[in-house]
């Protein structure tokens, strides 16, 4: 959990990220429990739609200095397009680096900036081998007004084959990152067979994460819960890279996302806007 406010948390991921350190920004943007900004969206107190809260505790706090609406200077949202997607230099150069992140639970992820020399955009899948999806309680669940988030996507790609084993499965409030996903021994329901039921054998499933599909986990969770899988594809580990930039940007290097693995496959598809 960060224990910093809104000055501490604008240097925090510039840090991790300058720092080497993508994975633990990637814990903290990924945490769900207070205090945090997956807290913010996935709470049973006030849970937020496309903004942010001045407080990590603002349910609990008066009117003064509280707005629901707050840029926290977009800090994570910087993190997300510099450190996730790869796309860390916007000026425009004759040559520039794309690192996506080196983060095995980051199955894909797409991102398009209007740069001042024109429109670059990056999308990279990981595909095969190991493969894993969290996601919180569905906010139906925990506010039936708001726009339902309920489901979570369980894909080894086109080229990685189907879903061989469902390797840990986890609801109530398991911890950890992929490839060492841990169950909480107090607050945690093994679902790896109702999993595997699902999805072995497919090469995309579509987990439910409403409270009413799963076992309850134990009477001491308290706050929503989160659903953990990690699955192995019956392909090896591939990547898949899509990106266009602009004209003027004579050369593009592409740093792959292979997240300590070897792939046996890599496709790159490349592109020029002209704009």
């Amino acid at each position: 959990h960060v224990t910093v406010g809104i000055i501490g948390a604008k240097a925090l991921f510039k840090v991790l990220y300058s720092g080497g350190h993508v994975q633990t920004g990637i814990d903290l943007a990924e945490q769900t429990t207070q205090p945090s900004w997956g807290y913010m969206a996935y709470n049973d107190l006030e849970p937020t739609t496309s903004s942010l809260w001045e407080l990590w505790d603002t349910p609990t706090e008066g009117p003064g200095m509280n707005s629901r609406n707050h840029h926290m200077f977009s800090s994570i949202s910087e993190f997300l397009v510099r450190a996730v997607s790869g796309i860390d230099d916007f000026a425009c150069r004759d040559a520039v680096h794309v690192r996506p992140a080196q983060a095995p639970g980051i199955a894909w992820a797409s991102v398009h900036v209007n740069t001042v020399c024109g429109n670059m955009s990056v999308a990279y899948r990981r595909t095969g081998g190991l493969q894993c999806a969290k996601v919180p309680e569905g906010r139906s669940s925990l506010q039936p007004a708001l726009l339902a988030v309920d489901d979570v996507v369980l894909d080894c790609g086109e080229h990685g084959g189907v879903v061989a084993a469902i390797d840990f499965a986890s609801w109530g409030l398991p911890y950890g990152t992929c490839g060492e996903f841990q169950a909480n021994s107090t607050c945690g329901a093994d679902v790896t067979a109702a999993v595997a039921k699902a999805c072995v054998g497919q090469r995309r499933c579509t987990l439910s994460s409403k409270a009413t599909t799963w076992p309850a986990p134990g009477p001491a969770c308290s706050g929503p819960r989160r659903l953990f899988v990690q699955a192995t594809c019956t392909a090896p580990h591939g990547v898949e890279v899509a990106l266009a930039v602009p004209a003027a940007i004579r050369e593009a290097v592409v740093h792959l996302p292979l997240a300590g693995a070897d792939p046996a496959r890599v496709d790159l598809f490349e592109g020029a806007d002209e704009s």
